[in-house]
């Protein structure tokens, strides 16, 4: 989740404007579509088209084009099997000129609007099931009765599809900081026979002080379930904190059975991207290389000092000195990521425009770029496009995803705020001396660096239900 955010919001999204759409689907065609993979890829299709369609309507400028990125999800709140569709699109279209592309932003859709997009995916779609015989429009009386000859993994859907089990329990609510992210007003919801769309949530051009599009792709990027919320009851069901409580319960409850048959049907088949590309950012367009931002080289390749604390190392193990604790320092290594520089404030840095290799160490003065904002000719994209802001929030490049897949101490700096390789003696880089498995080195070297040995005991058994007298049979 976060390597994929990361990695998108540096490499993929440019500096314009980002607008959520998302569409649910009816309950007849959620397990459809959780199977097999050519209508789950036709939906999304069907629904970024009707986006892209819509979204240049509005701009009503001839040539121009757009991108979204969809990201098909398979669960819902509470484990059960919810198909639907979250799509990043660009709330703008690009147009390519003589100086370069630019990017010309459009307004918020209408209600009429949106109720259109609905309306057009049901058809399109419906259309296309037809074609490909995915319906059975006979009457009662014309089918047979004979079986259909259905596969695990359809019995899998059909559990995860069944309502189940509910148990209302007292818990402790959880503090959830208000994103916007579920916000759904009217005028930005439509409905059209069982196919939901709303697109309420947008992210501005120059929302990079609160890491908004970061946090949106993570949204849409998220596992399907967390660990947290998933207990064992002293009668062996399983239980789930939902997400959402539904008609006053908190809680579903399953039989182990039923639990693993949920576990499965989440797991995508093959033939299932869980992140697909349209439009100019689409792998095989040519507009990819004009829009997308570029890694900029050199510049984020420091070579941070090596750790030179020696004193009160932990003696040696089998001839050789053992690593250094890598306890991350109590002291804040990201307080750039939320504000300028305190001679200069990012409002008043000029944009500079990327055209050669960086010249300083750092690169943040040759290798950041801004959108030059213009509201009669749009904004030019230059081939980086990466603002002043984003770039200090990444401490002058050092966290920007150069690649796909980030290493893990960079990652977990720029996902939790800590650098977990920091050391707290010296303030710089430790690295990786060696892996010791010995259990008696490793009870060696946490005895002399005074840190726990053993596990902690295991706590007392607990009525999970929290009430007394609760009778199981009956929920």
């Amino acid at each position: 989740m976060c390597n994929e955010a990361a990695s998108i919001t540096d490499r993929v999204l440019p500096s314009a404007p980002v607008r959520q759409w998302v569409l649910s689907l009816p309950f007849e065609l959620r397990g459809l579509a959780a199977t097999k993979p050519d209508v789950l890829t036709a939906l999304g299709r069907i629904f970024v088209e009707e986006i892209a369609r819509t979204t240049k309507r509005i701009a009503d400028l001839a040539g121009s084009e757009t991108g979204a990125i969809c990201f098909p999800q398979r669960f819902g709140g509470s484990l059960n099997l919810h198909v639907h569709f979250h799509v990043l699109a660009i709330d703008a279209v690009f147009e390519k000129g003589d100086d370069g592309v630019r990017v010309h932003e459009t307004r918020a859709p209408e209600k009429g609007e949106v109720d259109e997009v609905a309306r057009r995916v049901h058809d399109r779609v419906v259309r296309w099931l037809r074609r490909h015989r995915y319906l059975d429009e006979r009457s009662a009386e014309e089918r047979g009765n004979e079986p259909s000859g259905a596969t695990p993994i359809d019995g899998f859907s059909r559990i995860a599809l069944a309502g189940g089990t509910f148990l209302a329990r007292p818990f402790a609510p959880r503090e959830r900081e208000d994103s916007g992210l579920d916000a759904k007003p009217r005028r930005f919801a439509a409905s059209h026979n069982g196919f939901d769309v709303h697109c309420a949530v947008r992210v501005a051009a120059d929302d990079d002080d609160d890491d908004g599009r970061e946090r949106l792709v993570r949204y849409c990027a998220r596992p399907p379930f967390a660990l947290d919320h998933i207990e064992e009851m002293k009668d062996g069901r399983i239980s789930y904190l939902m997400k959402t409580p539904r008609r006053g319960s908190t809680h579903r409850l399953m039989t182990p059975v039923e639990f693993m048959a949920r576990l499965a049907i989440l797991i995508p088949p093959p033939y299932f991207p869980l992140v697909r590309y349209h439009g100019v950012f689409a792998a095989r367009s040519s507009w990819r290389a004009l829009v997308t931002p570029k890694p900029p080289a050199g510049a984020v390749h420091k070579k941070p000092k090596p750790c030179a604390a020696t004193v009160n190392d932990p003696p040696a193990v089998n001839g050789s000195r053992a690593p250094t604790s890598s306890v991350p320092s109590t002291s804040s290594t990201l307080a750039p990521l939320k504000g300028a520089p305190a001679n200069k404030p990012l409002s008043s840095l000029p944009p500079v425009p990327v055209t050669d290799a960086p010249s300083s160490p750092t690169g943040a003065q040759t290798t950041t770029a801004t959108l030059h904002a213009n509201a009669a000719h749009g904004a030019v994209v230059g081939p980086t496009t990466i603002t002043v802001k984003h770039w200090h929030r990444l401490l002058d490049g050092e966290l920007f995803a150069t690649s796909s897949h980030m290493e893990w101490a960079v990652l977990m700096q720029r996902s939790f705020g800590f650098d977990s390789l920091r050391c707290p003696k010296c303030d710089h880089k430790m690295r990786v001396l060696a892996t010791i498995l010995e259990p008696a080195a490793v009870r060696k070297i946490l005895d002399h660096l005074g840190v726990r040995a053993d596990p902690l005991p295991r706590a007392p058994a607990r009525d999970p239900t929290g009430q007394t007298g609760f009778d199981f049979d009956a929920a």
